[in-house]
């Protein structure tokens, strides 16, 4: 099907629908979790350093305020509050002692199983009333949607969209070659570094 001007009434509801669908999700069911499972003790975005500093490679406080879109002093308060409640440490790096990397602590790693454990469960709920096929062709249809959007940038190369934090297995736009991606799963970075490894000179 050609959508032509006329059709911009649906494209509008089908954008509101995505944006409602989203804010859903992490304004209502992400912040309901985090006040049973942390006890207000973490924010929705708290929650996504966590899961960056868990998922990235040694990332830095500028990393982190380039996830958020914050600038420096921001994410770097963000971390301290983290620190303090023994969720992230700092670690110094052993090429520049000057700089240092995050880490999650056991008590960080403690909170983020039991707050996958409990989404999880609860998203089962809420999708298990709708047929697998349907939700693949519409996480299809969505990843499409993404690409084709980012295509018609000046610089569609520079552009990242964080996949690896949504446990995408390869870059929705770059495909597999991405292998610097910082947000890319651990398992995922080990696998292609064994594989090319093993590949003859």
């Amino acid at each position: 099907m050609t959508l032509t001007a006329s059709d911009a009434g649906l494209i509008e509801g089908f954008l509101g629908s995505t944006h409602i669908f989203a804010l859903a999700l992490t304004h209502v069911m992400e912040e309901t979790l985090l006040l049973d499972v942390a006890a207000g003790q973490l924010t929705p975005a708290q929650m996504k350093v966590l899961k960056l500093t868990a998922q990235a490679q040694a990332p830095t406080v500028g990393d982190v305020a380039t996830f958020l879109g914050v600038s420096d002093a921001a994410a770097s308060k963000a971390v301290d509050r983290l620190v303090r409640r023994n969720f992230l440490q700092r670690v110094e790096a052993q090429a520049d002692r000057r700089s240092s990397h995050l880490a999650v602590t056991p008590a960080g790693r403690c909170i983020l199983a039991a707050f996958e454990t409990v989404r999880r469960r609860r998203l089962a709920e809420v999708f298990d009333q709708f047929p697998p096929e349907e939700l693949h062709r519409t996480a299809q249809l969505l990843d499409q949607l993404a690409a084709s959007i980012v295509s018609t940038s000046g610089k569609p190369g520079e552009i990242c969209l964080q996949c690896g934090v949504y446990f995408k297995e390869r870059c929705l736009l770059h495909g597999a070659a991405s292998q610097n991606c910082q947000y890319r799963p651990r398992k995922i970075r080990q696998a292609a570094r064994l594989s090319q490894e093993g590949q003859p000179e």
